[in-house]
Protein backbone atom coordinates (compact mmCIF):
# COMPACT_ATOMS: atom_id res chain seq x y z
CA UNK A 1 0.00 0.00 0.00
CA UNK A 2 2.85 2.35 0.83
CA UNK A 3 4.51 1.60 -2.50
CA UNK A 4 1.25 2.19 -4.37
CA UNK A 5 0.67 5.41 -2.47
CA UNK A 6 4.21 6.55 -3.20
CA UNK A 7 3.79 5.73 -6.90
CA UNK A 8 0.48 7.62 -7.05
CA UNK A 9 2.07 10.60 -5.34
CA UNK A 10 4.88 10.61 -7.91
CA UNK A 11 2.39 10.41 -10.78
CA UNK A 12 0.30 13.19 -9.23
CA UNK A 13 3.37 15.40 -8.73
CA UNK A 14 4.37 14.81 -12.34
CA UNK A 15 0.90 15.76 -13.58
CA UNK A 16 0.88 18.87 -11.38
CA UNK A 17 4.30 19.82 -12.76
CA UNK A 18 3.03 19.36 -16.33
CA UNK A 19 -0.05 21.47 -15.59
CA UNK A 20 2.09 24.21 -14.04
CA UNK A 21 4.44 24.14 -17.03
CA UNK A 22 1.50 24.29 -19.42
CA UNK A 23 -0.02 27.17 -17.40
CA UNK A 24 3.22 29.18 -17.67
CA UNK A 25 3.41 28.42 -21.39
CA UNK A 26 -0.19 29.56 -21.82
CA UNK A 27 0.63 32.87 -20.13
CA UNK A 28 3.61 33.41 -22.44
CA UNK A 29 1.46 32.44 -25.42
CA UNK A 30 -1.17 34.98 -24.35
CA UNK A 31 1.56 37.64 -24.12
CA UNK A 32 2.69 36.79 -27.67
CA UNK A 33 -0.86 36.97 -29.02
CA UNK A 34 -1.52 40.27 -27.26
CA UNK A 35 1.61 41.81 -28.77
CA UNK A 36 0.90 40.53 -32.29
CA UNK A 37 -2.65 41.88 -32.16
CA UNK A 38 -1.25 45.31 -31.29
CA UNK A 39 1.12 45.31 -34.30
CA UNK A 40 0.09 47.36 -37.33
CA UNK A 41 2.34 45.73 -39.93
CA UNK A 42 4.08 42.41 -40.55
CA UNK A 43 7.43 44.22 -40.39
CA UNK A 44 6.61 45.37 -36.87
CA UNK A 45 5.64 41.85 -35.81
CA UNK A 46 8.65 40.05 -37.24
CA UNK A 47 11.11 42.22 -35.26
CA UNK A 48 9.84 40.77 -31.97
CA UNK A 49 8.74 37.24 -32.91
CA UNK A 50 12.02 35.53 -32.02
CA UNK A 51 12.08 37.21 -28.58
CA UNK A 52 8.48 36.12 -27.99
CA UNK A 53 8.94 32.51 -29.12
CA UNK A 54 12.26 31.65 -27.52
CA UNK A 55 10.84 31.64 -23.94
CA UNK A 56 8.11 29.26 -25.13
CA UNK A 57 10.72 26.82 -26.47
CA UNK A 58 13.80 27.38 -24.27
CA UNK A 59 15.66 24.21 -25.32
CA UNK A 60 15.22 24.65 -29.06
CA UNK A 61 16.55 26.47 -32.10
CA UNK A 62 13.86 27.83 -34.39
CA UNK A 63 12.84 29.71 -37.51
CA UNK A 64 9.59 31.34 -38.58
CA UNK A 65 9.04 31.47 -42.35
CA UNK A 66 6.55 33.48 -44.40
CA UNK A 67 5.49 32.57 -47.92
CA UNK A 68 5.60 35.24 -50.63
CA UNK A 69 2.59 36.57 -52.56
CA UNK A 70 3.28 34.18 -55.42
CA UNK A 71 3.19 31.19 -53.05
CA UNK A 72 6.46 29.88 -54.48
CA UNK A 73 9.09 30.85 -51.89
CA UNK A 74 9.35 30.84 -48.11
CA UNK A 75 11.70 33.32 -46.43
CA UNK A 76 12.89 33.36 -42.82
CA UNK A 77 11.56 36.42 -40.97
CA UNK A 78 12.70 35.44 -37.45
CA UNK A 79 15.13 32.92 -35.98
CA UNK A 80 16.91 32.01 -32.78
CA UNK A 81 19.76 29.61 -32.03
CA UNK A 82 21.26 27.42 -34.75
CA UNK A 83 18.48 25.87 -36.80
CA UNK A 84 20.54 24.34 -39.66
CA UNK A 85 17.63 25.32 -41.92
CA UNK A 86 17.85 27.35 -45.13
CA UNK A 87 17.01 31.05 -45.03
CA UNK A 88 14.69 30.55 -48.01
CA UNK A 89 13.31 27.57 -49.91
CA UNK A 90 10.43 26.43 -52.11
CA UNK A 91 7.27 24.98 -50.48
CA UNK A 92 7.83 21.47 -51.88
CA UNK A 93 11.12 21.26 -49.92
CA UNK A 94 9.18 20.92 -46.64
CA UNK A 95 7.19 17.77 -45.83
CA UNK A 96 4.87 19.63 -43.45
CA UNK A 97 3.74 21.98 -46.24
CA UNK A 98 3.24 19.03 -48.60
CA UNK A 99 1.26 17.10 -46.00
CA UNK A 100 -0.56 20.08 -44.53
CA UNK A 101 0.33 18.75 -41.07
CA UNK A 102 3.22 18.56 -38.60
CA UNK A 103 6.32 16.64 -39.64
CA UNK A 104 8.83 15.18 -37.16
CA UNK A 105 12.25 13.83 -38.12
CA UNK A 106 14.74 11.97 -35.90
CA UNK A 107 18.42 11.09 -36.46
CA UNK A 108 17.37 7.43 -36.59
CA UNK A 109 15.36 8.24 -39.74
CA UNK A 110 17.59 10.68 -41.66
CA UNK A 111 15.78 9.94 -44.91
CA UNK A 112 12.72 11.90 -43.83
CA UNK A 113 14.46 15.18 -42.97
CA UNK A 114 13.06 18.04 -45.06
CA UNK A 115 15.25 19.33 -47.92
CA UNK A 116 15.53 22.77 -46.32
CA UNK A 117 17.39 21.15 -43.38
CA UNK A 118 21.11 20.43 -43.56
CA UNK A 119 20.75 16.77 -42.57
CA UNK A 120 24.52 16.14 -42.85
CA UNK A 121 25.14 18.66 -40.06
CA UNK A 122 22.08 17.66 -38.07
CA UNK A 123 21.86 14.83 -35.56
CA UNK A 124 18.92 16.12 -33.54
CA UNK A 125 15.11 15.88 -33.80
CA UNK A 126 13.29 18.54 -35.84
CA UNK A 127 9.66 19.58 -36.01
CA UNK A 128 8.02 21.49 -38.88
CA UNK A 129 4.50 22.90 -38.59
CA UNK A 130 2.63 24.65 -41.41
CA UNK A 131 1.06 28.00 -40.48
CA UNK A 132 -2.41 27.68 -42.04
CA UNK A 133 -5.27 30.20 -41.83
CA UNK A 134 -8.57 29.86 -43.69
CA UNK A 135 -7.23 26.89 -45.63
CA UNK A 136 -4.19 28.76 -46.96
CA UNK A 137 -0.57 28.16 -45.94
CA UNK A 138 1.01 31.46 -44.90
CA UNK A 139 4.31 30.10 -43.66
CA UNK A 140 5.97 27.50 -41.47
CA UNK A 141 7.34 27.16 -37.94
CA UNK A 142 10.52 25.06 -37.71
CA UNK A 143 12.00 23.82 -34.42
CA UNK A 144 15.26 21.94 -33.79
CA UNK A 145 15.70 20.36 -30.36
CA UNK A 146 18.82 20.13 -28.21
CA UNK A 147 17.96 16.67 -26.89
CA UNK A 148 17.76 13.47 -28.93
CA UNK A 149 14.84 12.34 -26.75
CA UNK A 150 11.43 11.94 -28.41
CA UNK A 151 9.51 15.23 -28.68
CA UNK A 152 6.90 15.29 -25.90
CA UNK A 153 3.18 15.53 -26.56
CA UNK A 154 3.13 18.77 -24.56
CA UNK A 155 5.68 20.43 -26.87
CA UNK A 156 3.92 19.09 -29.96
CA UNK A 157 0.59 20.48 -28.77
CA UNK A 158 2.15 23.81 -27.78
CA UNK A 159 4.00 24.22 -31.09
CA UNK A 160 0.82 23.41 -33.04
CA UNK A 161 -1.04 26.09 -31.07
CA UNK A 162 1.76 28.60 -31.65
CA UNK A 163 1.81 27.88 -35.41
CA UNK A 164 -1.96 28.32 -35.62
CA UNK A 165 -1.87 31.59 -33.64
CA UNK A 166 0.96 32.94 -35.80
CA UNK A 167 -1.01 32.05 -38.93
CA UNK A 168 -4.12 33.88 -37.70
CA UNK A 169 -2.07 36.92 -36.65
CA UNK A 170 -0.29 37.14 -40.01
CA UNK A 171 -3.56 36.64 -41.91
CA UNK A 172 -5.06 39.52 -39.94
CA UNK A 173 -2.03 41.76 -40.54
CA UNK A 174 -2.05 40.98 -44.27
CA UNK A 175 -5.75 41.85 -44.44
CA UNK A 176 -5.14 45.12 -42.59
CA UNK A 177 -2.32 46.02 -44.97
CA UNK A 178 -4.50 45.19 -47.97
CA UNK A 179 -7.36 47.36 -46.68
CA UNK A 180 -4.94 50.16 -45.83
CA UNK A 181 -3.43 49.94 -49.33
CA UNK A 182 -6.88 50.03 -50.95
CA UNK A 183 -7.92 53.05 -48.87
CA UNK A 184 -4.81 55.04 -49.83
CA UNK A 185 -3.95 53.86 -53.36
CA UNK A 186 -5.48 54.39 -56.75
CA UNK A 187 -6.11 50.86 -58.10
CA UNK A 188 -5.35 51.73 -61.73
CA UNK A 189 -2.01 53.53 -61.41
CA UNK A 190 -0.81 52.27 -58.02
CA UNK A 191 -0.16 55.88 -56.96
CA UNK A 192 -1.59 57.39 -53.79
CA UNK A 193 -5.11 58.82 -54.09
CA UNK A 194 -6.44 62.36 -53.60
CA UNK A 195 -7.29 61.78 -49.96
CA UNK A 196 -3.72 60.78 -49.17
CA UNK A 197 -2.35 63.78 -51.11
CA UNK A 198 -4.42 66.24 -49.10
CA UNK A 199 -3.62 64.60 -45.74
CA UNK A 200 0.10 64.37 -46.55
CA UNK A 201 0.25 67.94 -47.83
CA UNK A 202 -1.19 69.23 -44.57
CA UNK A 203 1.52 67.40 -42.59
CA UNK A 204 4.28 68.57 -44.94
CA UNK A 205 3.08 72.20 -44.74
CA UNK A 206 3.22 72.06 -40.92
CA UNK A 207 6.71 70.55 -41.04
CA UNK A 208 7.96 73.10 -43.60
CA UNK A 209 6.53 75.97 -41.52
CA UNK A 210 8.28 74.75 -38.34
CA UNK A 211 11.61 74.34 -40.16
CA UNK A 212 11.12 77.40 -42.38
CA UNK A 213 11.74 75.40 -45.54
CA UNK A 214 10.19 75.49 -48.99
CA UNK A 215 7.55 73.03 -50.06
CA UNK A 216 6.60 72.57 -53.71
CA UNK A 217 3.56 71.15 -55.47
CA UNK A 218 3.28 70.09 -59.11
CA UNK A 219 -0.15 69.55 -60.65
CA UNK A 220 -0.15 67.55 -63.90
CA UNK A 221 -2.82 67.07 -66.56
CA UNK A 222 -2.62 64.77 -69.61
CA UNK A 223 -3.31 66.88 -72.70
CA UNK A 224 -6.36 66.12 -74.89
CA UNK A 225 -7.03 63.00 -72.86
CA UNK A 226 -10.62 62.69 -74.09
CA UNK A 227 -9.43 61.85 -77.58
CA UNK A 228 -7.71 58.68 -76.36
CA UNK A 229 -11.05 57.40 -75.13
CA UNK A 230 -12.89 58.65 -78.22
CA UNK A 231 -10.41 57.23 -80.77
CA UNK A 232 -9.23 54.06 -79.08
CA UNK A 233 -11.69 53.27 -76.28
CA UNK A 234 -11.51 53.44 -72.51
CA UNK A 235 -9.06 50.52 -72.28
CA UNK A 236 -6.43 52.63 -74.05
CA UNK A 237 -7.30 55.65 -71.90
CA UNK A 238 -6.65 53.51 -68.83
CA UNK A 239 -3.39 52.30 -70.36
CA UNK A 240 -2.18 55.90 -70.84
CA UNK A 241 -3.03 56.73 -67.21
CA UNK A 242 -1.27 53.59 -65.99
CA UNK A 243 1.93 54.23 -67.99
CA UNK A 244 2.15 57.88 -66.94
CA UNK A 245 1.42 56.94 -63.32
CA UNK A 246 4.12 54.26 -63.27
CA UNK A 247 6.61 56.69 -64.79
CA UNK A 248 5.89 59.31 -62.11
CA UNK A 249 6.32 56.71 -59.37
CA UNK A 250 9.66 55.55 -60.75
CA UNK A 251 11.14 59.02 -61.26
CA UNK A 252 10.31 60.92 -58.06
CA UNK A 253 12.65 61.03 -55.07
CA UNK A 254 12.09 58.62 -52.20
CA UNK A 255 10.55 61.29 -49.96
CA UNK A 256 8.39 62.90 -52.69
CA UNK A 257 4.74 61.88 -52.89
CA UNK A 258 3.01 61.24 -56.24
CA UNK A 259 -0.78 60.89 -56.38
CA UNK A 260 -3.57 60.51 -58.87
CA UNK A 261 -5.66 63.56 -58.05
CA UNK A 262 -8.62 62.58 -60.18
CA UNK A 263 -9.44 61.71 -63.79
CA UNK A 264 -6.38 62.46 -65.89
CA UNK A 265 -4.87 64.80 -63.29
CA UNK A 266 -1.91 63.96 -61.03
CA UNK A 267 -0.21 65.75 -58.16
CA UNK A 268 3.31 65.61 -56.70
CA UNK A 269 4.39 66.95 -53.31
CA UNK A 270 8.04 68.06 -53.21
CA UNK A 271 9.30 68.62 -49.64
CA UNK A 272 12.27 70.98 -49.17
CA UNK A 273 12.05 72.15 -52.81
CA UNK A 274 12.09 75.79 -53.90
CA UNK A 275 10.58 77.17 -57.09
CA UNK A 276 13.63 76.79 -59.33
CA UNK A 277 14.18 73.19 -58.20
CA UNK A 278 10.50 72.35 -58.66
CA UNK A 279 10.60 73.83 -62.18
CA UNK A 280 13.55 71.62 -63.12
CA UNK A 281 11.65 68.56 -61.88
CA UNK A 282 8.56 69.60 -63.85
CA UNK A 283 10.54 70.22 -67.05
CA UNK A 284 12.24 66.83 -66.78
CA UNK A 285 8.89 65.09 -66.29
CA UNK A 286 7.31 66.93 -69.24
CA UNK A 287 10.12 66.00 -71.63
CA UNK A 288 10.30 62.38 -70.44
CA UNK A 289 6.55 61.79 -70.74
CA UNK A 290 6.64 63.26 -74.24
CA UNK A 291 9.14 60.54 -75.18
CA UNK A 292 7.03 57.70 -73.77
CA UNK A 293 5.76 55.48 -76.57
CA UNK A 294 2.60 53.67 -75.54
CA UNK A 295 1.71 50.63 -77.63
CA UNK A 296 -1.60 48.81 -77.71
CA UNK A 297 -2.08 45.61 -79.71
CA UNK A 298 1.33 46.03 -81.40
CA UNK A 299 0.67 49.57 -82.61
CA UNK A 300 1.51 52.95 -81.11
CA UNK A 301 -1.44 54.65 -79.49
CA UNK A 302 -0.15 58.01 -80.56
CA UNK A 303 3.09 59.47 -81.75
CA UNK A 304 3.57 60.75 -78.22
CA UNK A 305 1.63 61.73 -75.14
CA UNK A 306 2.06 65.22 -73.72
CA UNK A 307 1.25 66.72 -70.36
CA UNK A 308 0.83 70.20 -68.92
CA UNK A 309 2.22 71.04 -65.50
CA UNK A 310 1.62 73.77 -62.93
CA UNK A 311 4.28 74.46 -60.30
CA UNK A 312 4.07 76.40 -57.07
CA UNK A 313 6.51 76.55 -54.17
CA UNK A 314 6.60 78.59 -50.97
CA UNK A 315 7.75 78.77 -47.37
CA UNK A 316 4.43 78.24 -45.55
CA UNK A 317 2.95 80.92 -43.31
CA UNK A 318 0.35 80.32 -40.57
CA UNK A 319 -2.36 80.97 -43.18
CA UNK A 320 -1.04 78.34 -45.61
CA UNK A 321 -3.17 75.24 -46.13
CA UNK A 322 -3.40 72.37 -48.65
CA UNK A 323 -6.36 73.90 -50.51
CA UNK A 324 -4.43 77.15 -51.09
CA UNK A 325 -1.27 75.46 -52.34
CA UNK A 326 -3.17 73.12 -54.67
CA UNK A 327 -5.25 76.02 -55.98
CA UNK A 328 -2.10 78.04 -56.78
CA UNK A 329 -0.49 75.08 -58.58
CA UNK A 330 -3.79 74.45 -60.42
CA UNK A 331 -3.86 78.06 -61.57
CA UNK A 332 -0.37 77.63 -63.01
CA UNK A 333 -1.52 74.38 -64.65
CA UNK A 334 -4.38 76.15 -66.43
CA UNK A 335 -1.97 78.82 -67.66
CA UNK A 336 0.28 76.04 -69.02
CA UNK A 337 -2.61 74.41 -70.86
Amino acid sequence: NQLEASQLNLELAEKVSILETWHHKRLKLATMNEFLQACLTIEEAQIAIADLLQPLFPDTHGVVYLINNSDNLLTAIANWGTSNSSSSFEPHDCWSLRLGNKHIAYPSTPGIYCKHIDSDADSLPTLCLPMIAKGKALGMLHLRFNSSEPISELIQELSATVAQNLAMSFANLKLQEKLRYQSLRDPLTGLYNRRFLEESLEKEIDRAQRQQQFIGVIMIDIDRFKRFNDLYGHAVGDLVLKVVGHYLHSEIRQYDIACRYGGEEFGIILPSTDTSQALKVAQKIALSVKNLHIAHQNSLVDKYVTISLGVYSLIPSPESNPELLIALADKALYQAK
